[in-house]
């Protein structure tokens, strides 16, 4: 059934011996389109020396559901230090 499907493909090669070769190679556009999102650079900036030095803070809008007491907005807080959430 394979060799039927390779019969009916024009202008690639399939053949054993080019598969063969093709073995143990990466192929940078299949690598990039298995990416997800660029990777992130490397910071140049100084690190924080101390807990709360830097925090980092983002307000997301309602969430759908309210909580047990009836809130709907999340707030997210994270510690540049130590990188502990709140």
């Amino acid at each position: 059934m394979l060799q039927h499907i390779i019969d009916k493909i024009d202008g690639i090669d399939l053949s054993r011996s080019s598969l063969d070769v093709l073995k143990g190679r990466t192929c940078e556009p299949c690598n990039v389109g298995k990416m997800i999102r660029q990777p992130f650079k490397a910071a140049d900036g100084e690190r924080t020396t101390r807990a709360l030095q830097l925090v980092h803070s983002d307000a997301a809008s309602k969430i759908g559901v309210p909580t047990p007491k009836g809130n709907e907005y999340l707030v997210s807080v994270i510690d540049d230090f130590n990188r502990s959430k709140a």
